[in-house]
């Protein structure tokens, strides 16, 4: 199951936009991506990015 990006806490449709833009089409993309590259990418502080990369992870990892 795809989770869309938008359903992701902190990503809106101007953030999922430059996400995909980057190759990171998914929810699980996102899950697995690098703190570093999306801080660098987005423009963000790596807090943020790896912030945003657990609320990706407990979608895609709930039970």
């Amino acid at each position: 199951m795809i989770i869309e990006l938008s359903e992701v806490k902190g990503i809106g449709a101007k953030r999922a936009e430059l996400l995909r833009d980057m190759g990171i089409n998914s929810a699980g993309d996102l899950a697995e991506a690098d703190p570093e590259f999306l801080a660098n990418n987005l423009r963000i502080s790596v807090k943020m990015a790896s912030r945003l990369i657990e609320n990706a992870r407990k979608l895609v990892f709930r039970r």
